[in-house]
């Protein structure tokens, strides 16, 4: 079929629907997104509702038509129905402007869609913040002698940027830290807790108090026992008196003497005779 006539579903779809199929250029406007499938379910074929809208679809004025996007897509009953996106706006202009080439959407160099749609800022508000608090550690170190024993909790106050907030400490845990603290070479004070801003008193709720050390002390390394040598036994355990170890050699057993060697017999011939030899004897 020549792609240039209509297919003939298309005038059927004229006659049943003149507000989606307009005949006048200047009265197309956008389809619904789905208009194929509401087609086909009322019993045309789909083959022949894809051929028709691909040609309807495909003209300049329909393309013109998304391109403006001042007017919304439309039903069968020519009722709106939903926008023209700014992509779908942006693809019919180039094909447009570059009629019968391929539309390949840009991208922007982080990976993003050029045309994408920017929100609004969404305003929210905070009614609690949970943080972790380092202190300074000249300051803890003051408080390494505070006694607090048989106390419910240890009441603290932080500074933080001029103002003060106030938290309650588990004297077992605050004891710990102070431990802690003492053997660390170089300690690191935290408080965490919880922080409600709609709060009158400004206060650290559910706090609790940690020291860790960006810097353990050296300590040194257990030496191995070295392991007995193949010919010694290990010393048995004692009360404190040395033991030597006494070495045992490997005993050899004594070398057998070996017999005489023997002269070579002569070589009985298959007669029972010795051989004779063709050699002069030496006179006496």
């Amino acid at each position: 079929m020549d792609p240039t006539t209509p297919p003939p579903l298309l005038a059927t779809l004229r006659r049943q629907y003149p507000l989606a199929f307009p005949d006048d250029p200047d009265a197309v406007l956008p389809l619904a997104i789905g208009i194929r499938e509401t087609l086909v379910a009322q019993g045309h074929d789909l083959e022949a509702v894809r051929a028709a809208l691909a040609h309807y679809t495909a003209s300049a004025a329909y393309q013109r038509a998304l391109a403006d996007g001042t007017q919304p897509r439309i039903g069968l009953d020519g009722q709106p129905v939903g926008p023209v996106s700014p992509a779908e706006r942006h693809k019919a202009a180039h094909h447009l402007e570059h009629p019968g080439k391929p539309y390949r959407r840009r991208r922007q160099r982080h990976g993003k869609k050029a045309h994408a749609r920017i929100l609004e800022t969404l305003r929210m508000k905070a009614v609690q913040t949970q943080l972790a608090i380092t202190l300074q550690n000249d300051s803890f170190r003051q408080c390494l002698d505070h006694a607090t024993e048989g106390a419910a909790t240890v009441p603290i106050a932080v500074d933080i940027n001029g103002r003060e907030f106030t938290a309650h400490l588990n004297p077992t845990s605050f004891r710990k830290a102070v431990a802690a603290f003492r053997e660390a070479g170089q300690p690191v004070v935290v408080v965490e807790g919880v922080i409600k801003l709609d709060a009158q008193e400004p206060r650290i709720d559910s706090a609790h108090i940690r020291v860790k050390d960006k810097k353990p002390p050296n300590r040194p390394k257990p030496q191995a026992t070295p392991a007995p040598a193949p010919d010694q036994k290990p010393a048995p355990a004692t009360s404190g008196k040395p033991v030597p170890v006494v070495t045992v050699a490997k005993s050899r057993a004594p070398a057998q003497p070996q017999p005489p060697a023997q002269p070579p017999q002569p070589t009985p011939s298959p007669l029972g005779k010795p051989k004779l030899s063709l050699k002069p004897k030496p006179k006496p």
